[in-house]
Parts: structure tokens; sequence; C-alpha cells
């Protein structure tokens, strides 16, 4: 069990780099585009490392959630409508942009998954695919 956990570390790690990473390219070109277009760049270079395989690997501490919401947070503040926007009021940007926390994002996946396998009745292997 404590090689699985370290994976998950790992992969947790990755995720954030990744998260990191695109955050930056956004930033770097900021300049260049309109806000409407910065907003769907940012949602989909950034939320969509964060969705890979988290109904696997989301079931991490409080703080981790957390920081992934930091990480969110940090990314859509790029924007300069957002700019202005403290962390005391990140899940009111977060709400505004129509946008789910890291917890949020987790738990609908897991639901997602659940009611594939158990009302469905999907065969697992299908379900994982599209995961």
């Amino acid at each position: 069990m404590g090689d699985f956990k370290c994976v998950i570390k790992s992969h947790f790690g990755h995720v954030c780099s990744k998260m990191t990473a695109m955050t930056r390219l956004i930033w770097r070109y900021k300049n260049f585009y309109p806000a409407p277009a910065l907003l769907m760049f940012t949602k989909s270079l950034v939320l969509s490392h964060l969705d890979y395989c988290l109904p696997i690997w989301g079931n991490l501490c409080g703080s981790d959630m957390h920081k992934l919401d930091k990480l969110i947070f940090a990314a859509f503040t790029n924007i300069p409508l957002f700019k202005s926007v403290t962390r005391s009021r990140m899940f009111w940007l977060f709400e505004k942009i129509d946008i789910s926390s890291s917890v949020e994002r987790r738990n609908l996946y897991m639901l997602k998954f659940l009611f594939n396998v158990f009302v469905m009745r999907s065969n697992l292997h299908s379900v994982l695919s599209n995961y």
C-alpha cells in the first residue's frame, strides 16, 4: 500500500508542475489575447491536467486539495479581468467563471464513475477508458 501512496504523491506533484507550467504559458501571452479567449485557454489548458485521473488520485488530504485550488486560482488571476481578486475571494471567482473547486470536481467525477459502473452496468474496462 505504501508504494501506491508514493505513486499517487508523485502523480500529484507532476499534475501541480504541469498546471504551473500552463499558468506561466498563459501569463506569457496574456497581452496578446482578449479576456474571453484567455478564459477559454485557461479552462482548457489548466483544468485538463487537474481532471486527468482525478477520481483515482483525488483522495488526497485537504491541504493537497487546497493547493490545487490555489493553483487554479493563480491561473485565472492571470486574466486581466480577475487580476484584483484576492485569495480570500477564491471561491467567489470560481463561481463567477463557472468552475468547480478541486474537491467538487473530484466528487462529480466519482459520482459519474459510480453511476456508470453500478447504474448503467457498464463494464469496468470501458468506464476506466473514459478517465
